[in-house]
């Protein structure tokens, strides 16, 4: 159980932040870059997929040889890579350069959003968005992207935002299609504002958490024989692990807990949209848990809306509710960051290593 020091080092910095300087936003950018820094420059073995994808790099090189490497790239990103090896063939600038994209959309989303940029940045690095976008990097290329034009929901222009989705799902990751969802989800609750009462929340969240325990060998078998019946195989992987999974699974209880205390003490309903997000990512991450350790990461684009939904969620509380709920968010959050990154090695980033 351990932490590099450079985590260490932000993770105080953070603090730093929170208590001293909670309105400011010089530090979120200070922070930011030397975040930027250390995942630009991580050394290859910083992240599961970081090193998976290193042959497969230097395979391609041409459309034609997309055939003969072991991962599925979609288009956009084959096309970045062969355009970048014009200039280079070395694969760790390829991943720092590219890197860029979902730091420099994260900060554009906060911008836009226009929300308190300390709490932004505690929920960015310590719920693990930092850490997932320097390994799961085609996927956080394509969430954060599409993310970052949030505002065009806001200002109603939802034929614009399935584009930008079209777009960069083809891109980067096409599981990031099912970030359509929004468009409704924003339209019902932002625009109209409609409003679902806590008792149907409970009652979703619950039974989407309970859908575990009535047996991951029975509903992923069905899924994946009519997956197979359609020819609809290219997520088939997400949910084929199913056997290896265990009974008890710690974080889905972790993140079903919070989010029945969250809208427990929420007294708002000015961010319905934001909360909606979050709580179809509790719902997704419940059921999609079901097939295997590697289809949560279906629900991952409607967990990033945490990093709005908890700095709107504390502005806008002025009530006695408002203490209760940041302390029961700091407890989550924190938890959720020892279990995944102190507890155990989540994307093993640990050891931090540079190529410097």
């Amino acid at each position: 159980m351990f932490l590099s020091s450079e985590y260490i080092y932000i993770s105080i910095s953070i603090f730093v932040y929170l208590i001293f300087f909670p309105k400011s936003k010089w530090p979120f950018y200070l922070i930011i870059a030397y975040m930027t820094f250390l995942g630009v420059f991580r050394g290859l073995e910083v992240g599961t997929d970081h090193a998976g994808y290193e042959s497969d790099f230097y395979i391609l090189n041409s459309y034609r040889s997309m055939n003969l490497i072991r991962h599925r790239f979609e288009i956009g990103y084959v096309s970045l890579l062969l355009f970048f090896k014009q200039f280079s063939n070395d694969y760790l600038w390829f991943t720092g350069l590219t890197f860029l994209i979902p730091m420099a959309c994260t900060m554009f989303f906060v911008k836009k959003y226009k929300i308190n940029h300390a709490w932004a940045l505690f929920v960015f690095y310590f719920m693990g968005f930092y850490f997932d976008s320097m390994n799961l990097m085609r996927q956080y290329m394509a969430i954060c992207s599409i993310a970052a034009f949030t505002y065009l929901l806001k200002k109603q222009e939802y034929k614009k935002f399935a584009l930008v989705v079209f777009v960069f799902s083809i891109a980067f990751h096409m599981s990031s299609l099912i970030m359509l969802l929004l468009i409704p989800l924003f339209y019902f609750f932002d625009q109209k504002h409609y409003y679902i009462t806590k008792k149907w929340l409970y009652i979703l969240i619950i039974s989407s958490y309970l859908l575990f325990y009535i047996g991951p060998k029975v509903l992923a078998p069905i899924i994946l024989a009519i997956m197979n019946i359609l020819s609809v195989d290219i997520f088939s992987g997400y949910i084929s692990s199913y056997d290896t999974i265990e009974l008890s699974n710690t974080m889905m209880t972790i993140y079903t807990i919070y989010a029945l205390l969250l809208i427990y003490f929420n007294k708002s309903t000015k961010n319905n949209a934001e909360l909606m997000c979050f709580v179809c990512f509790i719902m997704l991450y419940n059921i999609f848990n079901i097939f295997g350790s590697f289809a949560f990461r279906t629900a991952l684009p409607f967990k990033y809306y945490m990093i709005a939904l908890i700095p709107l969620l504390l502005s806008s509380n002025r009530s006695d509710s408002m203490r209760l709920l940041k302390f029961t968010t700091v407890a989550f959050v924190l938890a959720t960051f020892v279990v995944s990154f102190i507890m155990g090695n989540g994307n093993e980033i640990n050891p931090y290593k540079t190529w410097l």
